[in-house]
């Protein structure tokens, strides 16, 4: 059985729909998702238009249980695409949540929001990707690292109770005098050089 034209146009729509949300905003996190979705008839073909589109988040398929609504009179292109973003979708992404879009008071699709979306809550994270744009604030955690590199000058509240420093002999600037104790001193010529102006 051959497809017509313009179911193949419906599907491709719905594969359009279901695609698009697959990579809403998994980099940054600006609590908004951006909906690309082609509007097409109960026989497939693409429809073009102004039409009220309503789009709801729900935590169950039937779209009962409403956690976020936004509603908007939208004009699609020649091509029957209409490109949406949905602001202030403040989730805490930790359950399967379903996008319910609705045009002109009528239920379109429900669809799963993928787990793209919810890529920024991943635990594994590698610090290659990480843009920085703020101070790192560790309070209450550990920092292991086997090398840091720079010259340290930006370093406070260091504990250094465990460097022993008693073995440490004063050399350039020495601002206190050189106690040698019952240790010999030593140089590696037969001439020992006295600056007695000094």
């Amino acid at each position: 059985m051959a497809i017509s034209i313009e179911k193949k146009r419906g599907i491709f729509g719905i594969l359009l729909f279901v695609f698009m949300l697959s990579f809403v905003f998994a980099a940054s996190i600006l609590d908004e998702l951006h909906l690309n979705i082609q509007t097409v008839d109960g026989s497939g073909n693409v429809v073009t238009g102004t039409f009220d589109f309503d789009f709801n988040i729900s935590t169950t398929s039937d779209c009962n249980n409403v956690i976020y609504s936004d509603s908007a009179t939208l004009t699609t292109d020649s091509r029957g695409i209409i490109s949406y973003y949905l602001t202030n979708v403040n989730l805490d992404y930790d359950n399967q949540y379903y996008l319910c879009h609705y045009r002109d008071d009528v239920l379109i699709n429900n669809s799963k929001i993928s787990r793209t979306p919810y890529a920024f809550r991943a635990k594994y994270v590698n610090t290659s990707g990480i843009e920085v744009d703020s101070n790192l604030d560790l309070s209450g955690y550990n920092f292991t690292a086997n090398y840091l590199f720079g010259d340290g000058s930006g370093l406070t509240n260091l504990n250094v109770s465990a460097i022993d420093l008693s073995g440490y002999v004063p050399y350039t600037g020495a601002n206190q005098n050189l106690v040698l104790g019952v240790n010999n001193f030593s140089v590696n010529t037969n001439t020992l050089f006295v600056d007695s102006s000094s």
